[in-house]
This record gives C-alpha cells, structure tokens and sequence, in this order.
C-alpha cells in the first residue's frame, strides 16, 4: 500500500509544472519561502548568478548553473533586481522555456519586445508581475467593480532612496490596474508635479482620460511620515475603498446617506511589501499559480504582455512629464 503510494507521489510530481527560479539581488529568503509551501507546480530548483552562499532554509535545491536550471524546469521565474542579465532570458525563451519577469522597468524596451517576439515564436507564456492585481483586497470586489466611471489612487511614501526606475515600477503597476478594472486604454495623460535637485520625483500627480470615458486620477507623495497604498473605485450608485497595504475593503453605498460604510474583508497584516503578506493568501503566491494556470491552459492571463507594455510606456512618459503641467496623447 505504500508502495503504490510512494508510486502515485512520484507520477504525480513527474507531471507537475516545474518552475525553476533564477535569483539576481532580489530578497532571496522571502522569496524562496513563499515558494517552499503547497503548490500546484513544482519548484525544480533554484540558481543565483551574485552569491553561491546563500543562506536558504527552504526545501528548494539550488542548481550548479543556470543550464542546470533550464535542463531541469517547464518555466523560469526570474527574481530580478538591478543586475539583470538579458541573455538568460533571451536563452530560456529559445529554449522553449515560459517566463515570468517580476521587474520589466530595468529592461530596455527593445529588448522587451525582443523577448515578446521570441515568446510567440515558440508559443510560450511570457509574464510580467503585478502584485497589485493579486492583493486579497481587490480580489474581495473585484466582480463587482462592473463599468467604473473614476478612480482614485494615492501612494505616500517615507523620504528614502528611491530611483526613478522604483516609481516607474509602481507608476506603472498602479497604470495596469487602472486599465484593468477599466478595461480599456489610454487616450490622454495629464502630468504635473515637482523633482528633487537630483531629478527624482517627489511629487506626481497624473490625470488619466481613457477612451470608453472612464478616468483616473493618481498622486504620489514621497515626503511623507507613513507608507500608504490606496484606492477609490467609483461606480455608478456605490464606491470601494481599497487599501492595497492593511488587506482592507470598504464599500460606500451613495444612496444611503449617513450609513457607515459596508466593510467587506479585514485582514490587517505587517507587510514587507505590497507583495508579501505573512500568515495568510499572498499576491506573489496567487500570481504564481495564475502563471501555472497559464501554462496548464487552464485559463488565460488576466493581464497580458502587452498590457504591462503598456502601462509602463504610460509611466514613462509621467515620469518625463512632471516639471511642469502637460498633457500628451497617448498614440
């Protein structure tokens, strides 16, 4: 009896997906632990192109190389940071390898659609992440947010060291949601705000026009005391309040006067980051098994290549925006 299902064990993870992940500088620990639990893929193994003395305490094996990587994995998951290396990325595609990219704003952009192209030739999920489509929050109202007319979006963040390529991220990030729940895309974007002597944002305020009519309105503010990550999603009778930090929904009824508001889910958690949520369901985690979902062909990605394109081409041209107030077309 045990045999058979030592067997079964066996065949079964023989003809799961597995994900091999390639490390760059991102956060190694808590990556690899969100990786280590009950997944619907496998995770074959690891490589790391910085450090070979990693202190890993999860269960995942770490490879000799990345050859060793790709031989032994379905999809590559590549935890980039500042130190990206396009040649394993162009290699895994033409290995007929699916992709997940969990930073694409580093990433030239001729060799973002170079990694597009090579994706449809060899017919392969190539993914860009967004933590913010996975976050409990907006999952809680997602199917009820139908034809949103304005939304509202607001990041404060504590002084720190942050590049433009970091806003861009977010910007971008917090772009795709927008044409996400919209289901639409970018006619005009209206731009002010203030730099630093050092040309880093510290101010941004972006007016979003799309063209089923819907808008957006999205301000950051980096000189603040607290971190925040907000949302208001106005319907045509009701509102949501998302807050994308604390796992907090709230849902305002418009025709009901002073009622308190309805809150829909309450999960207040310390996170690291808008991609982690220690004790409970994760954006990372969700995301992870969309892209197995992906692959499996279970179901289509909620959001595309092209989307991420998109929105971070709309970022960029914020970002490049912002001395003084402009409006640009979004061609």
């Amino acid at each position: 009896m045990l045999h058979q299902f030592t067997l079964s064990l066996q065949k079964r993870y023989k003809n799961m997906i597995k994900i091999g992940v390639s490390i760059d500088d991102s956060p190694v620990k808590e990556y690899l632990d969100l990786l280590s639990g009950e997944n619907p893929f496998l995770i074959s193994g690891f490589s790391h192109s910085v450090n070979s003395k990693i202190n890993n305490q999860s269960d995942i094996q770490k490879n000799s190389s990345f050859i060793s990587l790709l031989e032994n994995s379905d999809a590559i998951l590549f935890l980039e940071g500042k130190l990206m290396e396009y040649d394993k990325i162009n290699y895994a595609l033409k290995k007929f390898k699916h992709v997940f990219l969990t930073r694409i704003n580093t990433i030239p952009r001729q060799k973002l659609l170079e990694f597009q192209k090579l994706a449809s030739e060899a017919n392969v999920v190539l993914k860009a992440a967004n933590p913010i489509l996975f976050n409990p929050a907006y999952i809680s109202c997602k199917q009820e947010l139908v034809r949103p007319r304005f939304i509202e979006i607001k990041r404060k963040e504590v002084p720190a060291f942050r590049t433009k390529e970091d806003i861009a991220k977010d910007l971008a990030m917090d772009l795709e949601f927008v044409f996400m729940i919209t289901n639409s895309t970018p006619k005009k974007v209206f731009t002010s705000g203030s730099v630093s002597t050092a040309e880093i944002p510290v101010f941004i305020n972006s007016r979003v026009e799309l063209e089923n009519g819907a808008s957006a309105n999205i301000s950051y503010d980096f000189l603040q005391s607290e971190q925040k990550h907000t949302a208001i999603i106005h319907l045509y009778e009701q509102s949501f309040f998302i807050n994308f930090r604390s796992f907090e929904t709230h849902r305002n009824r418009l025709n009901e006067g002073e009622i308190p508001s309805e809150q829909i889910i309450s999960k207040p958690v310390a996170l690291i980051t808008d991609a982690f949520s220690p004790g409970g369901q994760n954006p990372f985690q969700l995301e992870m098994i969309e892209f197995y979902e992906s692959i499996s062909g279970i179901k289509d990605p909620s959001i595309t290549f092209d989307n991420s394109l998109m929105a971070l081409d709309t970022a960029k041209s914020v970002l490049n925006n912002i001395h003084v107030p402009k409006s640009n077309t979004v061609s």
